[in-house]
């Protein structure tokens, strides 16, 4: 079972990433993106859904020949998280206690928590 203070670690480098990169940049990067036309999604829309499912993939579907003119299709659980962390920096006063720990992590200004109670316990 992963600690908690590893979870949080983790769920902080996250979040860090999206207040420093820009999601559009992410997406490109980390995430396959694959493009299909509307007849292809028409055909084989279950197997697309059923492999954006399982793999979290991107799916785009230009439509009109143009770049700009697309529908993204993504996983309701990618949905989520892009919309949990939208919400985590929607507020100045958030932004700032993220990063505020980020710091506070990378300089080793750490603490420990029991997952039992909560509380704080000694290293």
């Amino acid at each position: 079972m992963l600690r908690k203070s590893f979870v949080d670690l983790w769920m902080l480098v996250f979040i860090w990433f999206f207040v420093h990169n820009d999601v559009h940049l992410i997406v490109r990067k980390f995430y396959i993106m694959k493009a299909v036309t509307i007849s292809s999604l028409r055909t084989n829309m279950k197997s697309y859904f059923d492999e954006i499912s399982a793999t979290e993939d991107v799916l785009i579907v230009p439509r009109n020949n143009n770049e700009d003119d697309a529908v993204v299709v993504i996983s309701i659980k990618e949905y989520n998280a892009l919309t949990e962390t939208a919400h985590l920096m929607s507020t100045e006063a958030n932004r700032k206690r993220l990063e505020n720990s980020i710091e506070s992590l990378k300089v080793g200004n750490t603490r420990r928590f029991s997952l039992e109670d909560g509380k704080s316990v000694e290293a």
